[in-house]
């Protein structure tokens, strides 16, 4: 029981690290955003930091993560992983 505890505190350290990076990288482009356009309204600069964040993520899962999870045959053959490299 107290190892299951243990790898579950671990994990979700982790996945709250992860989150609160993403979440100062989304406001860190905000503020930069808001920088390079002043006239933009506060809905605007977190959609557009929203943006770039998930393009951020997502380029990371497809270049980083995915070829250390599959093996390279396994990725040279699924048509979706494909479409990202």
């Amino acid at each position: 029981f107290f190892t299951d505890v243990l790898k579950k505190t671990f994990y979700l350290t982790a996945l709250t690290t992860m989150h609160l990076l993403w979440i100062r990288e989304h406001n860190r482009l905000a503020r930069n955003l808001q920088l390079m356009n002043p006239l933009w309204d506060d809905e605007k600069l977190y959609q557009e930091a929203h943006r770039i964040v998930v393009t951020e993520v997502q380029h990371n899962y497809y270049n980083e993560w995915l070829p250390a999870l599959l093996d390279p045959p396994v990725a040279s053959k699924n048509v979706f992983y494909l479409k990202y490299t």
